[in-house]
């Protein structure tokens, strides 16, 4: 565990490090123009985990601060099941081991993402738990890991950027302030929490919802299934108050954004 990274207790007494730092000043994503609107009159609730074929699940970061690798991974599964693509558990601890170089230091979502699309990652079999130095990575996860790599979407400045993605069916990486009553979900099932220096890094685009107040967006955790509900919570445009705040979108390297399959409801 990092003693560079803030720390953070979950219920069940574990410290987790909050691994989300800012990016370079001189990284710039090739991103995708202007993200296409979609009107909120038109928007509508989905949610993948009600399918029967949707396989993507709960990662565990364990103590390390290595929520960009799991956020990462967790997108680009998301974005090969939109995809049609088959399913297959990817290695968040790959991305994690590269973007630290052995250290627990943390990363961006810039950084993490542009290793993503340059790189890959592998079979999550082919990594251990843990792994954060990258000469401990075989050669047969580097060649898997040619297979699994993602187009860098669109850029996403606020909360309505992420219910538009949600409504194109855009997976998406996004950070949030995880501070005082994070663990604390609401009636609705999103966190307590309070405007902060964005300081997680999570995935999302899977599901979304109207709430009582506005529209929810399903978050994708990497605590394990003993936070939150099963791994996950809703987020309101509330949870994301605060500096900090980054998000993009993704697509499986396999799909040309230009010509998507038609979209899974």
């Amino acid at each position: 565990m990092s003693d560079n990274l803030d720390k953070w207790v979950l219920p069940n007494g574990q410290i987790v490090s909050l691994g989300n730092t800012e990016p370079p000043v001189d990284l710039i994503l090739p991103v995708r123009g202007v993200l296409p609107d979609v009107p909120e009159h038109k928007w509508v609730e989905f949610d993948y985990r009600s399918n029967s074929d949707y396989k993507v699940s709960i990662k565990n970061q364990g103590s390390y601060g290595a929520c960009n690798g799991h956020a990462a991974a967790s997108s680009l599964e998301d974005a090969r099941y939109i995809a049609g693509l088959g399913y297959v558990p990817l290695s968040a601890w790959l991305v994690y081991a590269d973007l630290c170089n052995g250290v627990d230091r943390g990363s961006s979502i810039a950084e993490a993402l542009t290793l993503l699309q340059k790189s890959g990652t592998c079979d999550d079999a082919l990594v251990s738990h843990g792994t954060i130095n990258p000469r401990r990575i075989n050669e047969n996860a580097r060649e898997n890991a040619k297979r699994f790599k993602i187009e860098i979407g669109y850029r996403l400045q606020n909360f309505n950027d992420l219910c538009v993605a949600c409504q194109l069916r855009i997976p998406f990486n996004f950070s949030v302030p995880v501070n005082a009553g994070f663990n604390m979900l609401d009636s609705e099932g999103a966190p307590q929490n309070r405007a902060g220096w964005h300081n997680h890094a999570v995935s999302g685009g899977f599901a979304m919802k109207q709430g009582k107040s506005g529209w929810l967006i399903g978050m994708r955790n990497s605590w394990g299934e003993q936070w939150g509900n099963q791994g996950y919570c809703w987020i309101a445009e509330r949870n994301l108050r605060g500096s900090g705040f980054d998000a993009y979108g993704v697509f499986a390297a396999e799909v040309d954004p230009a010509n998507l399959p038609p979209v899974r409801i």
